[in-house]
């Protein structure tokens, strides 16, 4: 069984999807952040 499920390197736009397509809440949305790539849009 899972009790928590979570994501890596999703754009909000997968973001998106993937809390539609799923039962359970999405509890991480692990991210690739560095000051030459701008991640705002994710982030936030």
């Amino acid at each position: 069984m899972t009790r928590h499920i979570g994501v890596s390197n999703y754009s909000t736009a997968l973001m998106a999807e993937a809390v539609g397509l799923s039962a359970a809440p999405l509890v991480t949305n692990q991210v690739e952040y560095h000051p030459y790539l701008n991640q705002g849009p994710v982030l936030a």
